[in-house]
């Protein structure tokens, strides 16, 4: 289970991606989902959703990837995702081809042979569409600002081709239902060419705090903020605050005033007040620091509270 988000003035980009992922039948929580690269031309993020075998070896890769324009770059990375499933495909058909062999030698007419490898193998394809959908399919996300078109481009990555999105507010993987049912709600009507980077990062962490109500969806994310100046990536103490603000915030424990407070400490060089917001919402410095409060925990405590 996962999810990355991200929203956009066209100007400046607020990313968030959480650090699971999953990969032949096995989950981690510590994966980093979220990193940089740039050049002359642009700046982005690469994140995504799927098995994280795909994902690291994009991430591995990025700089052998990389092309002086950002479209060229993108191209590379889908022909990186098209080799990965064609290499995953011959190993699975190598590995199964074999007991077809064997079983095929035991027929002594060559017409009736070939007529069994060639149904076998057959079997063996429709096989692996099989496998390959129980293993699942594996989507990446850049999001970044080009310079030569002077503002933020998303684009999408699949094993069979890719495509440049438009939309302010875009959701990736199994907590996107979350994500899109809080932008859907509380952003209508709102033009995201008129939010400030501080509004920006407020709905992104609230579709994040949406999203971790989906089941196997959570965990403290990174945060990453584009601009026509760079990327700032946000981790660790800040972001685990961040969101469990954000958690606070979702359950009542906190006012909009209060948030934007947090929110806008948190874009200033001096950062959050930790000790301010923890004695707000009843934890000790440390707990606020080491990772994000659920907002399931959150609402109990509100509950509790009333």
């Amino acid at each position: 289970m996962t999810v990355g988000l991200n929203y956009d003035n066209r100007k400046t980009a607020v990313v968030i991606a959480d650090t699971e992922v999953s990969g032949y039948g096995r989950k981690s929580d510590s994966f980093t989902k979220l990193e940089q690269i740039a050049n002359d031309n642009y700046h982005v993020v690469i994140f995504g959703t799927g098995l994280g075998n795909d994902l690291g070896r994009i991430l591995n890769k990025k700089q052998l990837l990389q092309e002086e324009k950002l479209d060229d770059f993108i191209k590379n990375i889908q022909e990186e995702l098209k080799k990965e499933l064609e290499r995953r495909m011959q190993n699975y058909i190598d590995a199964n081809k074999k007991s077809i062999e064997i079983a095929a030698s035991a027929i002594a007419d060559e017409k009736r042979k070939r007529q069994f490898v060639d149904n076998e193998t057959g079997k063996l394809l429709r096989g692996y569409e099989e496998y390959q959908r129980d293993m699942g399919q594996s989507l990446i996300s850049v999001v970044g600002y080009d310079k030569e078109e002077d503002r933020i481009r998303k684009f999408h990555v699949t094993y069979v081709d890719y495509s440049e999105g438009f939309i302010p507010a875009d959701q990736i993987g199994s907590g996107k239902d979350g994500a899109h049912m809080y932008f859907s709600k509380k952003t209508q009507g709102i033009d995201p060419v008129e939010l400030t980077t501080a509004d920006l990062l407020f709905h992104a962490a609230s579709a994040y705090s949406w999203s971790t109500t989906n089941i196997g969806v959570g965990g403290t994310p990174r945060i990453a903020i584009i601009d026509k100046d760079g990327v700032q990536i946000k981790e660790g103490n800040e972001v685990a605050a961040l969101t469990t603000a954000t958690n606070a915030y979702q359950a009542e424990l906190l006012t909009k005033e209060e948030i934007n407070k947090v929110v806008k400490q948190m874009l200033s060089k001096r950062g959050i007040s930790y000790r301010q917001l923890a004695k707000k919402l009843g934890f000790s410095e440390e707990n606020l620091k080491a990772a994000m409060i659920p907002y399931e925990t959150l609402q109990e405590i509100a509950n509790k509270r009333k």
